[in-house]
């Protein structure tokens, strides 16, 4: 059976956890604020140290820590069953931005526009050309691409990886 061993250092400004194993190697480490305390700093080390997926894990700890951080327990809570909802279950989350628009026909770059993912036709463009505008997870490849959407449809908006919104057809 292989040994690991957990050190810690809990400093004044920073908390930094280390896991390594019994040839002395380093098998995940975690730093976070010290605001957020050692416990933190320990299960993001515990993350990174898994395989595959454990990385996927450690964002989410230190997203909703971030979170708190900034907003306070209530909003991380509500941010990260928001998250959960929309990228797990891949469901229109109320606390993701909204927009409502009438059924028909829409050019994805008046999309992008109106829900505030580009500051105009141009940047839309030029998000869908350097291949950071997704449209319900699928990338966008036409600059001139239109979505034929009938009412009570939903589809999901993303500029990069970290801004999404909601495009609700009534």
């Amino acid at each position: 059976m292989k040994k690991y061993f957990l050190g810690i250092d809990l400093g004044s400004t920073t908390s930094k956890a280390i896991i390594i194993d019994d040839n002395d190697r380093i098998i995940g480490r975690g730093i976070t604020n010290t605001r957020a305390n050692y416990t933190v700093a320990t299960e993001i080390a515990r993350l990174e140290a898994l395989p595959g997926a454990g990385i996927n894990d450690a964002k989410k700890v230190l997203a909703f820590e971030a979170t708190r951080l900034a907003h306070g327990e209530t909003a991380a809570h509500e941010a990260a069953e928001t998250a959960r909802r929309t990228f797990e279950e891949g469901a229109a989350a109320e606390g993701l931005h909204t927009i409502e628009r009438p059924a028909g026909s829409h050019a994805v770059v008046d999309l992008l526009v109106a829900a505030g993912l580009a500051g105009s036709k141009g940047e839309a463009r030029r998000l869908i050309k350097g291949g950071g505008a997704r449209l319900d997870d699928s990338a966008l490849t036409d600059e001139a691409a239109a979505v034929e959407a009938a009412p009570g449809a939903t589809l999901k908006l993303s500029a990069g990886k970290k801004r999404h919104a909601l495009v609700k057809i009534v």
